[in-house]
């Protein structure tokens, strides 16, 4: 890792990662704008991540070969030496746990949210890894920009988990967690150019170049803008060309209510709610006192 390649190959994976999966989140959540939820039975990001088993391949292919790369004396002239290598080969093995794990609970060998489980896990351990790897520099450049590629790795880590258990801004923190991915990428990638030469397109020589303590923070502030602006710019662009499926109201209408209230009692709960779970729940009361001849009526004094 410790050239222009080293971080700019991995940061092209993680930032590829990262906008995939949020623009697929983006498009099926304005394709399903009352409830994320619905789109699944699962929990966390596990709607998301078990409907792309080719990606998860791809994931487990590319973090294979940078384990091979990053093996210490591999490859002459490319392979770092044993103590440097072990923790860059930590920070891959973690995806290939991440992409076996998401794999095996599309056969139905883990149980149910093991993928999100286990890409919150391995980004708290690799955010570990990265303020360990921060405290092995010397120069403060490299230990500002180290700490905060382990900054944002635990932020995704944080969001992944939230996502488990927000009744809240769930779609939100499933946003979030995507972009924080591409943070990462972003920023390994903004590492490469900062400290790092390219010649004639060979690996440089390890001798990084001389950074001036304010450019990390100004890049990093401009990578965050440029993800802003980027994300901003795709959901205008999907707002624009896909339109929300109309939510049909699924429920049985009970004898005693007329059409035209049950009809603003669907709607009602759609604008505020969603057809979720709860509304399962409260549907299935309703309909339990409407044998007793209450009917909707009750749920409007709600």
């Amino acid at each position: 890792m410790g050239s222009f390649i080293g971080h700019a190959i991995p940061g092209i994976f993680l930032l590829y990662f990262g906008i995939y999966f949020t623009i697929q989140a983006m498009v099926a959540m304005r394709k399903n704008p009352s409830s994320p939820r619905s789109l699944s039975k699962q929990v966390g990001m596990d709607w998301l991540l078990l409907d792309n088993p080719k990606h998860m391949i791809l994931v487990l292919i590319c973090a294979s070969i940078g384990i091979i790369f990053e093996w210490p004396n591999v490859i002459p002239g490319v392979s770092p030496p044993l103590e440097t290598g072990l923790a860059h080969i930590t920070l891959y093995a973690g995806f290939v746990v991440f992409s076996v794990a998401t794999l095996l609970q599309k056969k139905s060998i883990l149980p149910e949210t093991s993928s999100t489980v286990a890409l919150a896990v391995i980004n708290g351990l690799l955010a570990n890894t990265w303020y360990a790897h921060a405290a092995m520099k010397n120069r403060s450049t490299d230990v500002m920009v180290h700490r905060t590629q382990g900054l944002v790795t635990f932020l995704t880590c944080f969001f992944i988990f939230t996502t488990l258990v927000a009744s809240k801004g769930y779609r939100a923190f499933v946003l979030i967690s995507g972009a924080c991915f591409s943070m990462q990428g972003m920023w390994l990638l903004a590492i490469a150019f900062m400290f790092f030469k390219w010649r004639g397109g060979h690996i440089s020589d390890p001798d990084q170049k001389k950074v001036n303590p304010h450019m990390p923070i100004v890049a990093f502030s401009w990578c965050v803008y440029t993800l802003m602006f980027f994300y901003g710019l795709v959901y205008v662009i999907l707002r624009r060309f896909i339109k929300p499926a109309e939510a049909e109201c699924k429920y049985e209408k009970p004898p005693e209510e007329s059409e035209e209230t049950f009809t603003t009692f669907c709607e009602a709960k759609k604008d505020s709610h969603g057809f979720e779970d709860d509304i399962d729940i409260e549907m299935h009361e309703i309909a339990t006192n409407s044998s007793s001849g209450v009917g909707l009526s009750v749920a409007h004094e709600d």
